[in-house]
């Protein structure tokens, strides 16, 4: 829900220019956005995007790779966090270990990956 970095993950208008928008950047500007704004993005994450929910991730594989699209703790592209692999996997093994305590706590159901 929040980025590491709050401050905009800024690039340089190329050579031609570009249009966001609707509105022309002529070369040179430097422009961005901020990664904490588009995690708040409702048409993605759901009406409840400003609320601290983690089940929602919790739904079809294609409704989760839309979200992970968006989602930029880690920063992205050129500028990705090197370390974002070895944390995702431990954020795995943890889940994966409190649905199971859950499931055995619960008597509820079966253990699957979603």
């Amino acid at each position: 829900m929040h980025p590491s970095v709050g401050l905009s993950m800024a690039r340089h208008a190329p050579d031609e220019g570009i249009e966001l928008g609707g509105k022309f950047i002529p070369r040179g500007y430097r422009i961005g956005m901020n990664p904490a704004v588009v995690h708040y993005d409702k048409n993605v994450f759901g009406r409840d995007a400003d609320e601290y929910r983690p089940e929602r991730w919790l739904v079809s594989e294609e409704e989760r790779k839309v979200m992970d699209k968006h989602i930029l703790t880690f920063g992205a592209g050129t500028r990705t966090c090197i370390g974002k692999n070895v944390s995702r996997l431990s954020q795995v093994s943890e889940t994966d270990c409190w649905r199971l305590i859950c499931a055995d706590i619960t008597g509820r159901g079966s253990y699957a990956r979603p």
